[in-house]
């Protein structure tokens, strides 16, 4: 599974970067350190009806398969 890796990025960068990734196809993993990313991310994913799964620990784990 590709890793997207969009920690210490300022908004919208970790967003534009999973639409980005997203568009490209695949399956794949969002590492994310910010919680203004994540909430951007999910908002994203709700409103485009994008399957995921999240993991929140020391960092925040997006998981989404297409």
């Amino acid at each position: 599974m590709f890793q997207l890796d969009v920690r210490g990025l300022d908004c919208p960068q970790p967003l534009l970067e999973f639409k980005n990734q997203y568009e490209a196809g695949g399956n794949f993993m969002a590492l994310i350190d910010s919680e203004v990313a994540k909430e951007n991310i999910l908002r994203f994913c709700k409103n485009n009806k994008i399957k995921y799964t999240i993991e929140e620990g020391e960092d925040i784990i997006i998981k989404v398969e297409c």
